[in-house]
């Protein structure tokens, strides 16, 4: 039975108080799409009414001084909306389909995994990768002043990195792979001690017939007319239909290399980093004293 749902969304992927439930985010997503009216399309004064507005900003933009960062950040912000407004009005007319923000991608499951998954037509499967940087950590945490490291690593999400396979536009990565998903698997790292986690989905099931002959007429036009730079395909993803591989983090070996031959240096136990950081805190207290 399929879902329907008759409100729009608000930010944090819920309807009122009530979050989203499975089943729910793709029509809640698509409720987010807009189209202009002719009247819109047809009224001078709301696009030049638009350019104004822009050029207003970024010249506020270009005489800001350095230490106006929360005037920069919103216009910023701000400008970024103005600009997707200025470009429906644009190319509305060339595809006559409506617009989705983006913005819907940032949303997650209640397992903090992300609520979509998104494919391209030549393939099936789709991988979220996030490496941990200890390295990065332990240099933080040093400089930082921190006591404890676990308030280092709620103050601040730097030590993570994100791959994604196949790639998607970095418009779209930047709220897909965005802070919150970050703190997550963060914190699954954290908990479990892993090097690295990757979240896969597989696509499943068969296409509509006339949902096919859409893709296909849309991936075949004629040149000369409008044409989408790729089309993907933004399915419901469900805790459970991600597989979850979690790469511990594993003793290392030191090897030296010479006469193309590998030679074993040492062989060594990883210490934890918060046992590290722990040692580091106790052995700089006792030469303060």
């Amino acid at each position: 039975m399929k879902t329907i749902v008759m409100q729009l969304p608000r930010m944090g992927a819920s309807i009122g108080n009530r979050p989203l439930r499975i089943g729910e985010f793709v029509p809640a997503a698509a409720l987010t799409a807009r189209r202009l009216t002719v009247e819109d399309l047809e009224d001078p004064t709301k696009l030049q009414s638009l350019y104004a507005t822009q050029r207003a900003m970024q010249t506020t933009l270009g005489t800001a001084l350095p230490l106006e960062t929360d005037l920069k950040t919103g216009l910023t912000r701000r400008l970024h909306r103005i600009n997707l407004e200025i470009a429906r009005y644009e190319h509305t007319p060339e595809f006559e389909l409506p617009t989705l923000d983006p913005m819907f991608l940032s949303w997650k499951t209640r397992a903090g995994f992300p609520a979509f998954s998104i494919f391209r037509l030549d393939s099936d499967t789709m991988t979220v990768s996030f490496a941990i940087n200890e390295i990065a950590l332990l240099s933080a945490f040093r400089s930082s002043g921190a006591t404890l490291l676990s308030d280092l690593i709620e103050s601040r999400a730097f030590d993570g990195k994100f791959s994604m396979t196949p790639a998607i536009p970095e418009f779209m990565a930047k709220y897909y792979l965005n802070e919150g998903l970050r703190k997550n698997l963060q914190a699954r790292c954290n908990e479990r001690r892993l090097q690295c986690i990757d979240l896969t989905a597989k696509y499943g099931g068969v296409m509509p017939e006339s949902v096919r002959e859409n893709v296909h007429k849309w991936s075949n036009v004629p040149h000369g007319q409008p044409r989408f730079d790729e089309i993907l395909i933004v399915a419901e993803a469900p805790e459970e239909s991600w597989q979850v591989k979690e790469i511990p983090r594993a003793d290392p070996l030191v090897i030296g290399i010479a006469h193309k031959l590998l030679w074993l240096v040492d062989v060594f136990d990883l210490t934890p980093i918060e046992k590290f950081a722990r040692d580091l805190c106790e052995s700089s207290s006792k030469v303060s004293n």
